[in-house]
């Protein structure tokens, strides 16, 4: 098989600066964190994401010598807690969230899942399409800024606290209000990889490589992977809305199953292409994104890995900040949760 090279240059502009602008922050002070800290965790966080086998859920990470963790700035709780949810995002619960908030302070603790947000998304994208890891730059000196909005509540929707009026958007969208330089930079991250928040109730909406059915095909695969029920159902839901109004046939089962599930272009190749992203076989990943070049070419090819790496992000936002939907929501999805596998998993609340 010829390998197909992708390069950077093959990348959108937007996109390329947005990823910079994240992975440059990561060494940078914070609102609760030293440029320090910062980089020290997202470094436990590269090896989390990185691992082919890592460290189960219920050990404490700094305690297994074999994950090489730095714990010279941040504390081991904190670097324990990235490491969690880095790589087992979906069985987070609140009873964990309450331990660990007893070691570290609400709004330190959203930061760092901000940081956890990034290095997912950055390396998801760039090992989709073998662009290879970047170094972290030497941390920055200086203090965090430690400021907190005025109007910081507690939510019904979160576990996190978040800017005040709680509630009013949905759960994903608050989570990281309280920490506002965390969610500009998670949200810069969103409009460049998905769609631009604005543009979120067009079924049609495209930047000329894929279509809304294919950014949702592929948002719910990843989701769906990651065995996040709020991703999950959210998306898959959008798919089906998408699809009914561009006259397609959307089958959740066969999405669940992965052999399609959607009369669009090239969805077993994007399907594909999502679960080989989401796993540690790089053959896989390699055929699966050769295959999806061949029939689509680079640039569609790009965008999915970027809508990929998106949801990688996502997931994790949401399971760490503990985003739910109302009841009412979560009983009129329950039929897309079953028919996507995801009705029983711990992330449902």
């Amino acid at each position: 098989m010829s390998v197909i090279t992708v390069s950077i240059s093959d990348v959108r502009a937007d996109l390329v600066f947005a990823h910079e602008q994240s992975w440059s922050a990561l060494s940078q002070p914070g609102t609760w964190w030293s440029g320090a800290q910062r980089r020290e965790l997202a470094r436990t966080a590269v090896l989390a994401v990185s691992k082919a086998e890592p460290s189960p859920p219920w050990v404490a990470a700094s305690t297994v010598s074999a994950n090489d963790l730095q714990i010279n700035f941040a504390s081991s709780a904190a670097h324990d807690a990235v490491y969690r949810i880095a790589r087992h995002a979906a069985t987070l619960t609140n009873d964990w969230y309450q331990r660990v908030t007893q070691e570290i302070e609400p709004l330190a603790f959203v930061e760092l899942c901000g940081v956890v947000c990034t290095v997912a998304t950055v390396l998801s994208f760039r090992r989709a399409l073998d662009l290879g890891i970047p170094e972290l730059a030497p941390a920055m000196p200086g203090e965090p800024s430690r400021i907190k909005p005025a109007n910081v509540v507690d939510a019904t929707l979160n576990w996190v606290p978040v800017v005040g009026p709680a509630d009013k958007d949905a759960a994903v969208v608050q989570a990281f209000t309280a920490v506002p330089e965390t969610n500009r930079v998670i949200w810069a991250m969103a409009d460049a990889q998905y769609i631009p928040d604005k543009e979120m109730i067009d079924p049609h909406w495209t930047r000329g490589t894929l279509s809304r059915v294919q950014m949702e095909l592929v948002a719910t695969r990843v989701s769906q992977q990651r065995e996040c029920f709020y991703l999950t159902t959210s998306h898959a839901s959008m798919l089906s809305w998408s699809g009914t109004e561009q006259v397609l046939e959307v089958n959740l089962e066969n999405v669940q199953s992965a052999s399609g599930g959607v009369e669009v272009s090239f969805a077993r190749e994007l399907v594909d292409f999502a679960t080989a992203a989401t796993e540690f076989d790089l053959s896989a990943l390699t055929k699966t994104r050769n295959d999806l070049i061949n029939v689509a070419g680079l640039a569609v090819t790009v965008d999915a890995a970027a809508v990929i790496a998106n949801f990688e992000m996502m997931t994790r936002l949401a399971d760490s900040t503990g985003a739910r939907m109302q009841t009412e929501v979560v009983a009129n999805r329950l039929a897309v949760a079953t028919a996507m596998g995801v009705d029983k998993v711990v992330s449902r609340r």
